[in-house]
């Protein structure tokens, strides 16, 4: 069915529900939304990174914090996590504590923690080290900037 003619845009979503039309995304098409998905958040990340961590995030220069976020998110990802709360509070853990604090001698908290299967879903794991995270920055006074609460 063509599209009549002098309808505008707005009315044209009604037109194809009387029409019963339907939309067909391919698994190219999700493919391409995914991937902008993914740069979209990473961008996110490393601005976000980069202002509340700017002397450590600053050293490594906006190509560096970049590639520091991905490979978070690469190493949050084989945690478990999933959703981009988690990931970007994974990611805040490694600016605060280094990138490999999960297997850092002087924090075996963490990695333990993080690793453990008792403890619950990886989700609950991570709350877990980020309020042990707390604590420790608390008495060591290493500088820490505490996120938001999950919603």
């Amino acid at each position: 069915m063509v599209r009549p003619s002098g309808a505008r845009t707005e009315s044209f979503y009604a037109f194809a529900v009387a029409r019963r039309a339907m939309i067909k995304v391919t698994f190219g098409q999700l493919d391409r939304m995914k991937d902008q998905a993914e740069r979209s958040y990473v961008d996110r990340a490393a601005s976000t990174v980069t202002k509340r961590f700017s002397e450590h995030a600053g050293k490594l220069g906006p190509a560096g914090a970049r590639s520091a976020v991905e490979a978070a998110i690469a190493k949050g990802r084989a945690y478990g996590l999933v959703s981009e709360y988690d990931l970007f509070l994974f990611t805040c853990l490694g600016f605060a504590f280094g990138r490999n604090f999960d297997d850092d001698p002087a924090l075996t908290w963490a990695g333990a923690t993080l690793r453990s299967r008792i403890l619950g879903d990886p989700p609950s794991r991570l709350r877990r080290v980020y309020a042990l995270a707390l604590a420790a920055t608390s008495q060591s006074g290493r500088p820490w900037v505490p996120l938001p609460p999950h919603p």
